[in-house]
């Protein structure tokens, strides 16, 4: 995916996500749906994460859209009947994008608070390769070859 930020003069930043992604239709965006399902090349495939991110996000009050095949979707809240305050999407088809785009407005601190734990997360992984690496590299070391040849 492609990733720029934009800084503001006002202490927020916007983060915009986009890639090639082109779904036929918005079924991924039901939950417990997802396009990624059985494809080992990508992060996620429970069909949650996108879906709880423009939650959280609305419900702070950030701004936040999702441009999809020409398609603007924008997080909103309205009351039901039975269930009360619910979360759902606006669509509009006013945006000419081809493909997946994820735009969000948040607080710099927030977004290097989440670097940080993100950069940590990859650290952290990085760390337990590396470990596991050294460890085998530590058994060849020690280990004599039988044959030796000058």
């Amino acid at each position: 995916y492609d990733e720029s930020v934009e800084e503001h003069s006002d202490g927020a930043v916007t983060v915009t996500l986009s890639n090639s992604y082109s779904p036929s239709n918005l079924n991924f965006l039901s939950v417990g749906n997802s396009g990624k399902r059985g494809d080992c090349n990508t992060v996620g495939e429970h069909g949650e994460g996108l879906k709880m991110a423009l939650l959280v996000l609305a419900r702070a009050n950030e701004s936040v859209t999702l441009n999809v095949n020409g398609k603007t979707l924008t997080p909103t809240f309205y009351e039901y009947e039975y269930l009360g305050r619910c979360f759902g999407l606006n669509i509009s088809t006013q945006y000419s994008y081809n493909g997946f785009e994820l735009e969000f407005t948040i607080p710099k601190e927030d977004f290097d608070n989440f670097r940080g734990i993100q950069i940590d997360a990859q650290w952290k992984k990085l760390v337990k390769r590396t470990s596991k690496r050294m460890k085998i590299i530590q058994i060849l070391s020690v280990t004599r070859p039988i044959y030796r040849m000058d």
